[in-house]
């Protein structure tokens, strides 16, 4: 079974996108600041990180830029969910290395295909 972590600290999003990835089939990772996130990327190794940027406690791209260098987390795919449509910030996100970003609100169905991509 795969794992993917949920780094997201608005919790109906979490509880939803939670629910609809374990009842997918997949193992579900949860927290909701940035340190707890990290270390679990860290300590668990998921199959793919879903983070949102704008988080508590250590930004999102923080996180993403530690994932990327280094060695044991470096090859994790992270997809970013954020409020934030702004094309800097978009831009620095896959600067940093993200597969994608996806603006929020988003679907069920889209944020599944994205998960396909890249599991």
């Amino acid at each position: 079974m795969k794992t993917i972590l949920l780094i997201e600290d608005e919790k109906n999003i979490l509880l939803v996108f939670s629910k609809l990835l374990k009842k997918a089939g997949y193992r579900v990772l949860t927290a909701d600041n940035g340190i707890k996130g990290l270390e679990i990327a860290q300590e668990s190794k998921p199959d793919l990180i879903i983070l949102d940027l704008l988080i508590p406690k250590l930004d999102g791209l923080v996180i993403l830029e530690t994932l990327k260098e280094e060695e044991n987390t470096t090859d994790i795919p992270v997809v970013i969910i954020s409020a934030n449509s702004n094309q800097n910030s978009i831009e620095n996100g896959l600067k940093a290395g993200a597969e994608n970003y996806l603006v929020k609100p988003i679907s069920r169905n889209e944020l599944l295909l994205e998960i396909k991509k890249h599991i």
